[in-house]
């Protein structure tokens, strides 16, 4: 069995000067606060047409950008009306040919969820001292793509494997009445 060695860039905490610096980082801060707002209407500027997506049920989704939009639905929109992404740890590695990224991310996603608050629920606050409903730890794992002419340093968005534990949203999301995120 061999191994390849290879350099790997990683940050932790939120984006920031030298982080910009990276185009990896420089994307991905573009893409969050892209994605954190509700104007999904130019997904192709971010996500490749081969896309493909795992989601944490194990639902695959490989037909593009309307895979992504079904999963975007499923997993964001239907359960949050508002949610924000946080960075904590990204690992980056050059992909073998040069063909683009390899992407390990660890964020921290707050969000608000659908429905009338249940007797006794608490709020979190964000690193910026903000309410929400709830924090969830997300891990993506993606491969970022080399495309030439494409906008955001010719990179999109080509696969990614989304980990999360929905268990405290769904959670929370029954006792307000509502269905949950994988029911």
């Amino acid at each position: 069995m061999s191994t390849r060695k290879q350099h790997a860039l990683i940050h932790r905490g939120d984006f920031n000067a030298e982080s910009r610096k990276h185009p990896v980082l420089r994307w991905t801060e573009e893409l969050i606060e892209w994605f954190d707002q509700p104007d999904h209407s130019n997904a192709g500027d971010f996500f490749d047409d081969d896309y493909s997506v795992k989601t944490p049920d194990g639902e695959y989704w490989d037909d593009g950008l309307d895979g992504y939009q079904q999963a975007l639905v499923k997993f964001y929109h239907d359960p949050f009306p508002t949610y924000k992404h946080f960075p904590f740890t990204i690992i980056t590695t050059e992909l073998e040919g040069g063909k683009g990224h390899d992407f390990f991310g660890h964020f921290d996603l707050y969000v608000n969820l659908k429905g009338t608050p249940a007797k006794g629920e608490k709020k979190v606050s964000d690193h910026h001292g903000k309410e929400w409903d709830a924090l969830v730890p997300i891990f993506y794992h993606s491969e970022l793509i080399h495309v030439p002419g494409a906008p955001h340093d010719g990179m999109k968005l080509g696969h990614v494997k989304i980990f999360k534990d929905t268990g405290v949203v769904n959670a929370l999301l029954q006792a307000r009445g509502e269905k949950g995120i994988t029911a």
